[in-house]
C-alpha cells in the first residue's frame, strides 16, 4: 500500500514539474491527488490539449492522460501506464 502512495507522490511531483516546464503558472490550474491518479484542472480545454500534447511527446509510453469535464472545469487526469 505504501508503494502505491510513493508512486502517487512521485507522479504528483512529476506533473508539477511538467506544468512548470510547459509554461503554466500556478494560478492557471488546480492540482490534486486522487486514488490512483493526479488531476490537473484548468478553466480552458485548450490548456488540457496543450498539456496532453506536450506530455505525449515527452512521455509517450510512461503516462496515460485522460480528458474529463468537471462542471465548468476541464481536467487532465494523469496516470502511469
Amino acid at each position: 500500500m505504501s508503494n502505491d502512495g510513493g508512486k502517487l507522490k512521485l507522479l504528483y511531483s512529476q506533473v508539477e514539474d511538467m506544468l512548470y516546464d510547459y509554461g503554466f503558472s500556478s494560478d492557471l490550474y488546480l492540482i490534486s491527488k486522487q486514488t490512483d491518479s493526479v488531476d490537473v484542472e484548468f478553466d480552458d480545454k485548450g490548456a488540457v490539449d496543450y498539456f496532453q500534447k506536450q506530455a505525449d511527446k515527452e512521455y509517450p509510453s510512461m503516462l496515460y492522460i485522460e480528458y474529463i469535464r468537471k462542471g465548468k472545469r476541464h481536467v487532465a487526469r494523469v496516470q502511469y501506464w
